[in-house]
């Protein structure tokens, strides 16, 4: 399987089903690794670019130990867009138009990626980080504290 993708809005698509089932066969799809958080650390989520949103959504729930009504506020950050200093602002991928943008900027890198590398395909290893963006991150600060603090009163 070859690591390239044509997402559905760069393929011409024509009204008959047929055709359109058709174009999704033939378009070349590449493989995605999300970072999920999963209780107090991350777990790998690995899907390919021609998952549905609904079923990204399943997917992402499984491995959070959630229900998908608590992942109304999901936000994501390529990690070749995280900053060597500072911190990373997230995108929401609250909608169906917002998880088919994130597949056009993956795509766009890994094109982007393969022109830097005069054409050879080679793309430097990439992930998605997937995060909760729904308390203040002072809330979620506080509640690790109580765990660490306990933790260190025991040692010592």
């Amino acid at each position: 399987m070859t690591t390239s993708h044509v997402s559905i809005n760069k393929c011409s698509v024509s009204d008959s089903e047929y055709s359109f089932v058709f174009l999704l066969a033939s378009c070349e799809v590449f493989h995605i690794r999300f970072e999920v958080p999963c209780r107090n650390a991350s777990c790998d989520l690995n899907v390919t670019s021609d998952i549905s949103y609904a079923k990204f959504l399943v997917e992402v729930a499984l491995k959070m130990e959630t229900s998908i009504t608590h992942l109304s506020q999901l936000g994501y950050v390529p990690s070749w867009k995280i900053p060597k200093t500072g911190k990373s602002i997230p995108k929401l991928l609250e909608k169906e138009s917002d998880f088919e943008n994130l597949l056009d900027i993956i795509w766009t890198y890994i094109e982007e990626q393969k022109g830097k590398n005069h054409g050879k395909g080679k793309v430097k290893p990439w992930t998605i980080l997937i995060m909760d963006t729904s308390g203040p991150e002072d809330i979620k600060k506080v509640a690790i504290i109580p765990d660490l603090y306990i933790e260190s009163e025991s040692n010592g």
